[in-house]
């Protein structure tokens, strides 16, 4: 138990969003006042959703990057059918054990590492 308090203590990604914003939350008000919007971060990159802050897919961020910065990527459509999603996989080169999670997540939300064609 201790040893888990310490663990969640060391790593922030597993502390509740609301403990992380909370206390930037009077910054973000200074700044949307002297912007007059709420958005006020979104002309830093105007090339993603809301400037890159929250609900930008990760298929809009890497269509801006140079190909070889990011991970080895194949976005899937929900409604492919598995026969077909099983050949796509395995032609762009993956093999078991991979990751799948979806293009716009939150904190790992929806990550699974697949190990096998049964999870898959």
């Amino acid at each position: 138990m201790v040893k888990n308090i310490f663990f969640r203590l060391r790593h922030w990604e597993t502390w509740h969003y609301l403990v992380k914003y909370v206390p930037i939350m009077p910054v973000w008000g200074w700044y949307c006042l002297r912007a007059r919007s709420l958005w006020f971060f979104t002309p830093s990159n105007p090339g993603i959703t809301f400037g890159g802050f929250e609900g930008e897919g990760k298929s809009e961020m890497y269509n801006q990057l140079p190909p070889g910065s990011y991970p080895r990527s194949l976005f899937i459509e929900p409604t492919t059918p598995f026969d077909s999603l099983e050949i796509q996989v395995f032609d762009q080169g993956f093999t078991y054990p991979f990751a799948v999670k979806p293009d716009v997540g939150m904190m790992g939300f929806m990550f699974r590492r697949i190990n096998n064609r049964d999870e898959f």
